[in-house]
């Protein structure tokens, strides 16, 4: 494990969406080991936006971006999350979340050390523990969770573990964060080297009470078919769309059937023994509620509001990182960008694969060195020369632009801080050639004082002599 030398930038992003019972424990418990979390409100219908907004006056850490469009596109919102961190904070690790997920770990320090473990500018894999509903809990659970959540499953099956990323304060733009953070992926189809983190799980407590599942599973999969009308047949949210047939189809949500749906929440299903399929949790949720008290809205009042939202907000482009709120004089510096980044750089990159003379005349972008290959893309675009990809790249002009505006000002920045560092190292030339100037100088007056001291006592030797002799009279023949 290699030595830190200081303590790691590390950054949180969440997309979040109807959590007012368990949002103001995710933000307390998680900024304990993150520098700054992010948070994009996805258009909640009960209180969520209220109590983030109440929670930036305690925590300069936590900055808020609202997106109301009400389909369920979190790859594109994470993505774009990703790289507007990269830009603003120039983190060492990036973790996305989501607001049913608490880091497990007890100490600040361990957390490090665990994520030393990513290799540089790779990943890190986290497993996720899943707290459950039991027979015996099921009247205290929606009382504070995720502190009223005692018991988590003691094997999942299947798996499932979400990212955390280390760029290293390093702008990487080529990577996608995969729909619901369990993977990332390169648009250029480079390896991305990774590591299974097993001493770092991520609490999951997912179904926490009959009307927050209730509302998470319909509302839910409306956001999913808003998204994709096939997503159905595609598998993508399987357990979505189980979890919704079940309640569609009058599978009635009494208290065992509760505590069954919490404990096969994305598991293969099987018969439970409630004597030896869960264990007692064995960390601490250190948070006190100021702004919430741990109950969801009704389910028929969340349901009714977002079934109106979805006819009221048709699909758009997303703007979330333009639309991030933060108490007034914090510092934060997020771009605009309109267009996605993810789509303007992967259409890019189709067109250099297919290429010859790009590769050519661009080498360094198999390296994923894009800036030389965007400003021709840019060029393109604007038509500043005449190429046969202008319609394939014309509709992301302003993205290319507003890159090559961030590489210029950053090239004029380096060029900047070069010419300053010169005339710093000029300047400590001067005062050394100075200095020894001086020191030469000295010792040189130094000798000369030497001399003249040593060259008066030989003139003046005589006439001390014979003042000698005069003052001690003439001798005494015998």
């Amino acid at each position: 494990m290699e030595c830190q030398t200081k303590s790691p930038n590390v950054v949180g992003l969440c997309v979040v969406k109807n959590e007012q019972d368990i949002i103001e424990p995710f933000v307390r418990h998680n900024l304990r080991f993150l520098d700054s979390l992010l948070v994009l409100d996805n258009g909640s219908a009960d209180n969520t936006w209220e109590i983030l907004k109440e929670l930036t006056k305690e925590f300069r850490g936590l900055v808020l971006g609202q997106d109301d469009e009400f389909a369920h596109t979190q790859s594109a919102r994470t993505t774009r999350m990703f790289r507007s961190a990269q830009l603003t904070y120039n983190p060492d690790y990036i973790m996305p979340l989501d607001a049913d997920e608490f880091i497990g770990v007890a100490e600040r320090s361990a957390f490090w050390a665990i994520l030393q473990q990513i290799p540089h500018g790779g990943y890190g894999l986290m497993p996720m523990r899943t707290f459950v509903i039991t027979p015996d809990t099921v009247t205290i659970s929606a009382e504070d969770p995720p502190r009223s959540l005692q018991w988590r499953r003691r094997e999942e099956s299947p798996v499932f573990y979400k990212i955390v990323l280390r760029p290293d304060g390093q702008d990487v733009n080529d990577l996608v964060i995969e729909h619901g953070n369990h993977h990332v992926k390169s648009v250029c189809g480079r390896e991305i080297p990774c590591v299974k983190l097993e001493e770092l799980s991520l609490m999951h407590v997912p179904v926490r009470s009959r009307d927050q599942f209730i509302a998470k599973v319909i509302v839910g999969w409306m956001a999913s078919l808003a998204r994709d009308p096939a997503v159905r047949s595609s598998g993508l949210t399987w357990h979505k769309r189980d979890d919704f047939d079940r309640i569609a189809n009058g599978h009635a949500i009494d208290d065992n059937a509760l505590c069954e749906f919490s404990f096969l929440y994305a598991q293969s299903s099987k018969s439970i023994d409630w004597r030896t399929d869960v264990v007692r949790n064995d960390l601490h949720f250190d948070y006190v509620r100021r702004y919430s008290t741990g109950k969801p809205l009704d389910a028929i009042q969340l349901i009714a509001r977002s079934w109106e939202q979805s006819l009221r907000i048709g699909p758009r482009e997303m703007e979330s990182e333009g639309a991030f709120y933060r108490q007034p004089g914090a510092k934060m510096r997020f771009g605009n960008h309109k267009q996605s980044a993810t789509r303007a750089l992967a259409i890019l990159l189709d067109v250099y694969q297919r290429r010859a003379d790009l590769q050519n005349a661009f080498p360094e972008a198999i390296d994923s060195e894009y800036s030389r290959l965007i400003d021709w893309a840019l060029g393109v675009s604007a038509r500043r020369w005449q190429d046969a990809d202008y319609e394939t790249l014309r509709p992301y002009a302003k993205w290319y632009s507003n890159f090559s505006d961030h590489e210029a000002t950053h090239r004029d920045q380096d060029a900047a801080i070069a010419e300053k560092n010169q005339l710093i190292a000029a300047k400590e030339s001067l005062q050394e050639l100075l200095l020894a100037a001086e020191d030469q100088l000295r010792r040189e007056q130094t000798t000369r004082m030497a001399m003249e001291r040593s060259l008066s006592w030989q003139v003046t030797a005589p006439i001390r002599k014979f003042m000698t002799a005069l003052r001690s009279g003439p001798r005494k023949s015998r």
